[in-house]
């Protein structure tokens, strides 16, 4: 499927590398996870997941109360955590305490995060 190159992959591409999350919002079919593949595709490391959290089982993954459960899983589902992970997360307003889990893994595993949501008001009031 051909991409059509939009100006939002322009900026975000030097951020790829900073340490904090990008986030991106929006309204309903306007582009972020077809954004969020792209992003995927154009970063050289074998190292990244994507996971999309409109899916339940996925859902899951992410509502342990234990975050290292949660890095557990993620190697499971084939991550390197003495690397750089890359993870890209579509639809993260589906669990509600994925800031938290955010903050964790970039604190303790300089992990980068790739998000995108729909509800931009659950997003504004819980990302920094």
């Amino acid at each position: 499927m051909e991409i059509k190159k939009r100006e939002i992959f322009i900026k975000i591409e030097p951020y790829y590398e900073t340490p904090e999350a990008i986030i991106i919002t929006g309204m309903r079919r306007t582009g972020k996870t077809t954004t969020l593949h792209f992003i995927r595709e154009n970063i050289a490391s074998k190292n990244k997941l994507f996971i999309d959290l409109e899916n339940p089982l996925n859902r899951q993954y992410f509502e342990e109360s234990n975050f290292e459960r949660i890095k557990s899983i993620l190697v499971g589902l084939g991550l390197n955590f003495s690397e750089r992970v890359y993870l890209f997360i579509d639809e993260i307003q589906f669990v509600k305490n994925l800031p938290s889990v955010v903050k964790y893994f970039i604190d303790h595993y300089q992990t980068k995060f790739f998000l995108t949501g729909s509800a931009s008001f659950y997003l504004k009031n819980h990302f920094a």
